[in-house]
């Protein structure tokens, strides 16, 4: 999509990992970092997505809250 952390990596296989991730099914999580309109583009982008919107939550939710992320996980798989 033109994203800092692909355009920026380095390591040729982080940017396979990057590569690999579009090509198979993602979910998309909105925090209160990322303006809603790039996780839209990205759930449209990205066939079989599914774009979760986390009021109130900021980048690194996965460490400052991360058992709201995993029930968050959890309710969609």
């Amino acid at each position: 999509i033109g994203g800092h952390d692909y355009l920026r990596a380095q390591n040729p296989l982080l940017k396979q990992t990057f590569l690999h991730m579009i090509k198979s099914v993602n979910l998309v999580i909105k925090d209160s970092y990322t303006p809603l309109g790039n996780g839209k583009t990205m759930h449209t982008l990205i066939p079989g997505s599914n774009l979760i919107v986390l009021e109130g939550e900021r980048h690194g939710i996965h460490l400052q809250n991360p058992t709201r992320l995993f029930d968050t996980i959890k309710n969609i798989i």
